[in-house]
């Protein structure tokens, strides 16, 4: 059974701050995940940060590769965590920029963080579906 991780649709005005979800399905005793998050169109919006942190009990961390566009997200917690689906496990933080009606999606990279998910410390299948900011 895949982990599943979804970002979330989300619009607003230009120059105010969105949260974009990261919700999951299928999470079950996971260990430990890792990936690189970046916007497509960094006209639309810029990853500012990250909100509303729930990998309870272990910290995940979050940094900026590359200013404004670039983040890197990753996590380990040896006891394996379990959330019910459609848990939020934090918020993108996007600020908007002033372009009235167009669209970015935020992408999931493999470069240069590897896209990683991890089951009692072993790797298992995922599949993060792709959000987008307007």
């Amino acid at each position: 059974m895949k982990q599943n991780f979804e970002f979330g649709q989300v619009c607003g005005t230009a120059m105010t701050e969105i949260d974009v979800p990261v919700k999951v399905y299928n999470f079950s005793n996971i260990t430990g995940a890792s990936y690189t998050i970046r916007m497509e169109d960094t006209m639309v919006g810029q990853i500012i940060g990250f909100s509303t942190v729930n990998l309870f009990s272990s910290l995940p961390s979050f940094y900026e590769l590359e200013p404004g566009e670039v983040w890197a997200f990753s996590w380990v917690n040896n006891d394996g965590l379990t959330y019910p689906d459609g848990t939020t496990l934090f918020n993108l933080r996007v600020k908007l920029k002033n372009i009235a009606g167009q669209t970015s999606n935020i992408i999931i990279d493999n470069e240069p963080v590897p896209i990683a998910v991890y089951k009692n410390a072993l790797p298992v299948d995922y599949y993060i579906r792709h959000g987008s900011v307007c």
